[in-house]
């Protein structure tokens, strides 16, 4: 019987070892919902537009998508994320205005490309049915383009008007998420500072050139609904990318009945 024992202990380190690992990298997603802003600062609420052309820079309304919400998340440590963002907006317009030879039609199309990188670091360890505060740090920036079919609009007026629909900026934040389950939290950025900027420039009536610029330093909130799963170094248990505090600790192992006298003889029981 010893030997039989010296004979299996090697197999069951193999099978010890052989056992999938946690993973080791999380994928994440979700969306996350802006609180609407109620007021807006008065330079920012200045419009550019080009009459006749069915073009404004939207600075006041109407054609502006910034709205990077959904996002797609790296976690290579427990703790650390990597966040990437998209939203793309598109709209066209038709305008026919009276001329001395009949109607003017012109029609405008506009796009908006948005994309922001950003850094989640949770202060602590994730787990099911724990609060982990965190900081949230992302870069943002938006590129528009715009199209007429007017011929009098000049490709100076028609890039002036797309630089001011093309922010830059950055988020700063610190918040709260609750893990429902290993894999769904509910979180809420709770004190978050926004700060983005846009110029543009183009040649004046009298000569030179006429340079505009916002700047906007504002406070947000916002609350997200998040879904992750591990990916690599084994662990494919059905998207449980953080196991319950519980299910970590040591298990006791099970006791084995002693090993049969080795002359044969039956043993006695008291």
């Amino acid at each position: 019987m010893r030997k039989a024992h010296k004979l299996l202990a090697p197999i069951l380190m193999v099978a010890a070892m052989a056992t999938p690992a946690r993973a080791e990298m999380f994928i994440a997603t979700g969306l996350k919902l802006d609180a609407p802003v109620f007021t807006a600062p008065v330079g920012v609420a200045q419009t550019f537009s080009i009459q006749g052309a069915g073009l404004s820079n939207g600075a006041g309304g109407g054609w502006k998508s910034t709205s990077l919400n959904s996002y797609l998340a790296f976690y290579f440590m427990d703790q650390i994320g990597i966040h990437l963002s998209l939203d793309f907006g598109w709209a066209n317009t038709s305008t026919d205005t009276p001329g001395n030879t009949g109607t003017i039609n012109s029609n405008a199309s506009f796009f908006q490309l948005g994309f922001g990188v950003g850094a989640k670091f949770y202060l602590t360890k994730p787990a099911k049915l724990k609060v982990s505060p965190y900081l949230w740090a992302n870069f943002f920036k938006y590129i528009a383009a715009i199209s007429t079919s007017n011929q009098a609009v000049t490709n100076d007026a028609i890039g002036f008007l797309a630089s001011l629909s093309s922010p830059i900026g950055f988020e700063l934040a610190f918040g709260a998420e609750y893990f429902l389950s290993p894999s769904f939290s509910i979180g809420a950025e709770i004190l978050g500072l926004r700060f983005s900027h846009v110029d543009a420039s183009q040649p004046a009536q009298n000569g030179g050139r006429q340079s505009v610029g916002f700047n906007t330093f504002t406070m947000y909130g916002a609350i997200s609904l998040n879904y992750r799963f591990g990916l690599g170094g084994g662990g494919g248990g059905g998207g449980r990318a953080y196991e319950e505090d519980e299910e970590r600790r040591p298990r006791p192992r099970p006791r084995r009945p002693p090993p049969p006298p080795e002359d044969g003889s039956p043993e006695q029981v008291e």
